[in-house]
């Protein structure tokens, strides 16, 4: 159980550490494609997220495509409540004053589908390529 609370947490850190860079790329280099720029975060957190499955997946017993999709979906979930305090440590940093943006309700229901998604063809992908080994 230990294991999988200490994967969960770094797991989600990496993710939001992830999301932030690519974030401040487009900020510092604002010719830089942003549909570029998603692709490369959603094969990262793919990437990520086998990494992190094929630690977990020897303590898992039953229902392993589930489990390993909601872990995925709940490290996805967590990197709001990552990426929101490292750019508010960025601003601190480097004096950047800046409104408080709300987010609107719309554009969480996406990210929560975006997020969805992306954890339902990680888990797949890998369960299937193991089952395959």
């Amino acid at each position: 159980m230990k294991k999988l609370i200490i994967t969960f947490i770094l797991s989600s850190h990496s993710k939001g550490i992830l999301l932030y860079l690519i974030i401040l790329l487009g900020n510092l280099i604002p010719s830089f494609p942003g549909f570029l720029r998603l692709i490369m975060f959603i094969l990262l957190i793919i990437f990520n997220d086998w990494i992190v499955f094929s630690i977990i997946s020897p303590s898992l017993k039953r229902g392993k495509w589930i489990k390993l999709c909601s872990f995925a979906y709940g490290t996805f979930i967590m990197i709001l409540f990552i990426t929101g305090p490292l750019f508010s440590m960025h601003n601190y940093l480097f004096n950047i004053i800046t409104n408080e943006p709300n987010m609107p309700k719309s554009s969480l229901i996406g990210f929560f589908i975006f997020g969805f998604i992306i954890s339902i063809i990680a888990s797949t992908i890998w369960t299937r390529k193991k089952i395959k080994n």
